[in-house]
């Protein structure tokens, strides 16, 4: 969350999994939460009103019902002008390329790829969840390292010892994944969780787990060109890029495979920069809403 008031400014993590019923993003429990953490902010900023909002969530498109009835109760409650509900990927976007066309790669829990033109036309590449989708994200690789763990605790050719280390240490006994990963709605972010262990293990020097990452890069890569729709210029985003060239440069190489000529732009900002520009925007009546990831209200 990022908010702006009279030149001040302030960012804060609602760090907390996407709320879900029956598979579907929970919007009143969502709304519950962007109230509160904005109220919090407005108090700390001392900002007597709420001018705009934007908003990027997991979910947007596919696993949200009613964009509309999140904005019209955010609206309600914080007597807001405009309201943008997007869908993460799209402020992860704006943010990383300050609102430019060009591609985003987008990896954290998921992955997607956004890319936009100079007619403003989205694209888009993977983003289909962890059962289908989503090669080299978080959750991609946490199952990735958590299988290589296994294999090698039943004696398993491709196993890794560190990262059977690793998995004991994080869940304990084997025999309780089962129920952990097949029995928990928010799997993917269990799974997502054991990225930081493959991280560990692949920068002690563990070559499986550093095969994982350098694959997760290719495939993200990969991910990337696909969504190509102009001008091929990438850049990235999400905190699974907070590992560095251990993603970044197969990631890079794999892009540059597919397109010599490719462009690469660091991140100029974050998700909640990204929002913040999106919101300014639709005060100014700059921002037509693009369904299905985009929704201007107000």
């Amino acid at each position: 969350m990022r908010l702006a008031s009279s030149g001040s400014e302030m960012e804060s993590r609602i760090d907390r999994p996407v709320p879900r019923l029956s598979g579907r993003v929970d919007v009143d429990t969502v709304a519950d939460l962007v109230i509160g953490a904005v109220q919090r902010g407005r108090r700390e900023l001392g900002a007597s009103s709420v001018s705009a909002i934007g908003i990027g969530m997991t979910g947007i498109p596919g696993l949200v019902d009613s964009p509309e009835r999140l904005a019209r109760t955010l609206q309600r409650a914080l007597h807001a002008e405009r309201v943008v509900v997007a869908g993460d990927s799209v402020t992860t976007h704006a943010g990383a390329l300050n609102g430019d066309p060009g591609v985003v790669i987008a990896a954290g829990t998921g992955a997607i790829a956004l890319g936009r033109g100079q007619d403003g036309v989205w694209k888009r590449s993977d983003g289909w969840g962890y059962l289908v989708g989503d090669e080299g994200s978080g959750a991609w690789i946490g199952r990735r390292g958590i299988a290589a763990g296994l294999r090698a605790w039943d004696g398993r050719r491709g196993g890794s010892e560190l990262l059977l280390a690793a998995l004991l240490t994080e869940f304990g006994d084997p025999a309780t994944l089962v129920d952990r990963i097949y029995g928990d709605a928010l799997a993917a972010h269990v799974l997502a969780g054991f990225a930081r262990p493959v991280a560990a293990a692949a920068n002690a020097g563990d070559a499986v787990a550093r095969e994982i990452w350098a694959d997760a890069g290719r495939r993200l890569g990969r991910t990337a060109v696909a969504a190509v729709t102009g001008e091929p210029l990438f850049s990235w985003g999400g905190r699974l890029f907070d590992v560095g060239d251990l993603l970044l440069l197969p990631f890079h190489q794999e892009v540059r495979r597919c397109v010599p000529d490719a462009r690469f732009v660091p991140p100029q900002g974050g998700s909640a920069r990204g929002a913040q520009l999106l919101a300014g925007k639709a005060l100014e009546d700059a921002l037509p809403s693009q369904p299905p990831f985009l929704f201007v209200y107000g």
